[in-house]
C-alpha cells in the first residue's frame, strides 16, 4: 500500500492498480489475483462459503427479531449480538425456525402484553440450553472474571446470584 502524493489523486482501478481514499488520505495498492468467482466456486473455499451462508441465514433471522423491538431498545450493537447468537445456533444444527423461536423467547417475549418478569423470566444459555429461573431475591450480576475469558455472545455474559 502506497500513499498518493500530489495535487491530483487517483480513485478506481486501472490495469493492476487500485486507488482509493481512506479517511483524508489517498492510497494505491496492487490488484489481488483472487477473484470472487474463484472464492464462490473453488474447492479451497467451500468452508468459507458455508460460513457465509450461515451468516446470511443468521442475519435474516436477527433482522426480524431486531425489527420487532421497541424503538427505544434498538441500537446496532444489539443487532450484531442477535446475528452472532443466530449463527452459533445454526452452526449447532438448529433449523431457522428453531433459531427464531429461541431468539424470540430470549429477547422479545418480555414485550408481550401480560408478561410478568418475576413469574416468567428464564435465563437460557444459548449453547448448552441450561436454564435458571429468576425469582424475587435474585439479582443479575456480570459473569465471574474466569468465565468472561470464554467467548460469549452479547447478552449471555450474565449470571444470577442470590441478593443479599
Amino acid at each position: 500500500m502506497a500513499i498518493q502524493a500530489g495535487p491530483v489523486y487517483f480513485v478506481g482501478t486501472r490495469d493492476d492498480v487500485i486507488g482509493y481514499k481512506m479517511g483524508y488520505k489517498y492510497y494505491m495498492r496492487s490488484k489481488p489475483s483472487l477473484t470472487g468467482k474463484e472464492v464462490k466456486t473453488g474447492k479451497r473455499y467451500v468452508r468459507t462459503m458455508q460460513s457465509a451462508g450461515r451468516l446470511a441465514r443468521g442475519s435474516k433471522i436477527a433482522s426480524k427479531i431486531y425489527a420487532a423491538l421497541p424503538e427505544d431498545w434498538k441500537y446496532f450493537g444489539l443487532y450484531r449480538a442477535f446475528v452472532g447468537e443466530a449463527v452459533l445456533l445454526i452452526k449447532a444444527g438448529k433449523t431457522d425456525e428453531e433459531v427464531y423461536n429461541v431468539l424470540y423467547e430470549k429477547h422479545l417475549a418480555e414485550f408481550e402484553p401480560g408478561y410478568r418478569e418475576e413469574d416468567e423470566f428464564v435465563h437460557r444459555d444459548v449453547l448448552t440450553n441450561r436454564t435458571r429461573r429468576v425469582q424475587h431475591g435474585y439479582k443479575i450480576d456480570k459473569m465471574p472474571a474466569h468465565r468472561e475469558t470464554h467467548r460469549h455472545v452479547g447478552l449471555t455474559n450474565y449470571c444470577f446470584t442470590a441478593a443479599g
